[in-house]
């Protein structure tokens, strides 16, 4: 009898034992000591349908943020709307101030979002970081293109975490950057903000450059932010160089070619996330393709960061790719395939609170979604550091070492195409009038030649021709409108010794081509636009040297240049 109750006894306590190991502690994603992992799962099974739909989406800043007068943080009732149940995060939350301010509206209004949800959830800040933190103040680098032509993995690193230390000492968490993207269609606007055409040097830059962001995934606690490799997948190789239409290519290219920088990119340097593209492939489209965000990303790869949808395109199933019979439709197709987080869109992931309830299967995609959000703001250390030092944003923007950084990889990256009677390097002493002409020619290239030539040796400016109008729906100068200043110019390089023509394009004349077209994107004509060849064959008939600085974002013919230039 008496061994009996002892043996009652101890498995009581054993009983007590255990159920006191496994009692849910509703505190446990407050605790450090825990992992990521568990501190994520004890959050979520708390969250109830609203908050965990808050996690999945992503809103633009816009005009809906920004501090009064008096430094304080303004919403508007919309901003207020969507962060009323927490949010997943913000885009360009403050990038129109200079980084002190910046640093101070994220630190504002990261604490209002986390006194003004349940359990103190903070908020992803996300950038786009192509070539430098597009934010006011910031230090501007080459672009991905030119980045990839130094063929240097180890100065792009450095760049990449330069970038990163610049981006989370103004709050910021996140970037929609790197692009593994492939573009071999010159016809594509946005080919500047990829690292080219070829397969391995793209892995070899994306890895880099996720690595550098990142701090080596060491620092994404404090100093580094996360990544967002993206368009998954193939969305550069779209017919015609149309963005937006159709991707088709064959299994084996797909394979081959067009994955292996996004493979390096989760299994090598681990990025934090993965937007999906805006392109169908071979008629599947991306938002809605299972086999590639859930069967290869998640499982095959074991990619475990969250995939963002690009700008409204979950939606975009429904209106555009008509691939949905609904919005709500477009919403279950893009979550049962892996979608995690709804950017921009209010007739996506917005709909899914009045859908469970006739799909309760749902909750467990939803789950799925919001378990790897709240893992990436862990693995951000949002929840135990949510603010920055804002005295030291200033301090460390645009330091001598980034900038002396960002020179370097300039040099590395500038490609010489012809140099006829060995016009280049310059001698001072040969020239006692040098013409800097072109619409890419700016005070800052007068100031440096000014800084590396004697005193005595004259410089002098003229425009010669503009590229694009500045104006909202873009345009291009006429030639009766730029008469006058190839007039102008060709005067003046009768006047000088020799000129230094700048040409190629502008932020207009590269970039992603939208639906109401506000860009002079995507276009058939590689030809520089306006009236560039010709003020180069006008200045060519004055008999001077011409030594021609092509600075553009995308590739262009220059069959001119290669004929008239003497140097370039």
């Amino acid at each position: 009898m008496k061994l009996k109750f002892t043996f009652y006894l101890s498995l009581m306590m054993a009983l007590s034992v255990f159920n006191a190991c496994n009692r849910f502690n509703p505190d446990d994603y407050k605790n450090s000591a825990l992992s990521d992992e568990q501190r994520a799962e004890n959050l979520l099974r708390q969250l109830n349908l609203q908050e965990k739909i808050s996690q999945m989406r992503i809103f633009h800043a816009g005009n809906r943020i920004h501090l009064n007068k008096q430094g304080e943080l303004s919403l508007n009732d919309e901003a207020k709307d969507y962060i009323e149940n927490g949010i997943a995060g913000i885009k360009n939350a403050g990038t129109g101030y200079a980084p002190r301010q910046g640093a101070d509206l994220c630190n504002q209004l990261q604490k209002y979002i986390i006194e003004n949800n349940r359990f103190g959830i903070p908020a992803m800040f996300i950038i786009e970081c192509y070539n430098g933190v597009e934010a006011k103040g910031n230090t501007h680098f080459s672009r991905p293109l030119t980045m990839a032509s130094s063929f240097n993995t180890e100065l792009v690193k450095k760049l990449w975490d330069a970038l990163g230390r610049e981006a989370r000492v103004r709050g910021l968490h996140m970037c929609h950057s790197p692009e593994a993207d492939l573009v071999r269609d010159p016809r594509f606007g946005r080919m500047t903000e990829t690292f080219g055409e070829d397969p391995y040097l793209t892995s070899r830059m994306v890895v880099s450059a996720v690595k550098g962001v990142q701090g080596d995934n060491v620092g994404l606690r404090s100093t580094h932010i996360g990544a967002v490799t993206k368009h998954f997948a193939g969305y550069a190789q779209v017919q015609g160089g149309t963005n937006f239409a159709s991707v088709q290519i064959s299994p084996r290219s797909f394979i081959d070619e067009i994955l292996p920088p996004f493979k390096a990119a989760v299994k090598e340097a681990k990025t934090l996330g993965m937007m999906a593209s805006h392109a169908d492939i071979n008629g599947v489209a991306s938002h809605a393709n299972g086999k590639l965000l859930t069967d290869t990303l998640k499982k095959n790869w074991g990619f475990d960061g969250y995939v963002v949808s690009d700008a409204t395109d979950i939606e975009r199933l429904y209106h555009f790719m008509k691939v949905a019979e609904s919005f709500e439709g477009a919403a279950e197709m893009a979550l049962r395939a892996g979608m995690d987080i709804d950017l921009y869109g209010n007739e996506g992931f917005a709909l899914l609170e009045h859908m469970v309830d006739d799909q309760p299967d749902l909750l467990a995609f939803i789950d799925e979604a919001v378990r790897r959000v709240l893992l990436t703001k862990f693995k951000l250390g949002l929840f135990d550091n949510p603010y920055v030092d804002v005295s030291a944003a200033q301090q460390k923007t645009r330091s001598k070492e980034t900038l002396d950084l960002a020179l370097e990889v300039d040099l590395e990256s500038i490609i010489l195409l012809k140099n006829d009677n060995k016009t280049l390097p310059i001698d001072p002493m040969a020239y006692k009038h040098i013409a800097v002409i072109g619409p890419n020619a700016s005070k800052g290239n007068m100031k440096a030649l000014k800084n590396h030539l004697p005193a005595e040796v004259k410089l002098s400016y003229a425009k010669g021709c503009g590229i694009t109008k500045p104006q909202r729906i873009p345009a291009l100068y006429s030639l009766e409108e730029d008469k006058p200043l190839i007039k102008e110019a060709v005067q003046l390089a009768h006047q000088a010794d020799i000129v230094l023509l700048f040409v190629g394009g502008d932020h207009k004349t590269a970039k992603e081509a939208y639906f109401v077209s506000d860009e002079y994107g995507d276009r058939a004509d590689l030809d520089p636009v306006g009236q560039q060849n010709l003020l180069l064959e006008e200045l060519k008939k004055t008999g001077k040297r011409i030594i021609v600085v092509l600075e553009h974002r995308r590739t262009l013919s220059i069959d001119t240049i290669e004929e008239k230039a003497d140097a370039s």
